[in-house]
């Protein structure tokens, strides 16, 4: 009995195992080529495309063509997955650090509410 209580648990770790390893992939992907600046305090709301979704801890904001601005949160954000769109509580017309959101994906309930962190820029190097 305790063999059959252990497997959905071993299921669930090697699902997590896997889905870190594709979302560092997804973040790898995305900063390839490209160099972190200073991390900002806050960002344009109107300059800012996005997020991009990359695991429960890191959102990706575009800018142009040119600059990615990458969101670690200060801790993992419950409910914030691939599908989920952050619903940012703005003050002001930009984004900052400790601003509140609630991911909120297609057919499911809210999740609780989340803080950004700080902005860091990924830009491609001057040609």
């Amino acid at each position: 009995m305790r063999f059959l209580l252990l497997i959905p648990l071993l299921m669930a770790t090697g699902a997590a195992t896997a889905d870190s390893r594709s979302d560092r992939d997804a973040l790898s992907r995305a900063l390839a080529g490209r160099t972190a600046g200073a991390p900002v305090e806050c960002i344009d709301q109107h300059l800012a495309d996005g997020p991009q979704v990359i695991d429960p801890q890191t959102l990706i904001y575009r800018q142009g063509r040119g600059r990615l601005w990458v969101n670690t949160l200060p801790e993992a954000c419950t409910g914030l997955r691939f599908n989920a769109v952050p619903i940012v509580q703005i003050f002001g017309g930009r984004m900052c650090r400790n601003d509140q959101f609630t991911p909120v994906a297609p057919g499911a309930i809210p999740g609780g509410t989340c803080r950004l962190g700080k902005f860091t820029p990924w830009d491609r190097p001057k040609r």
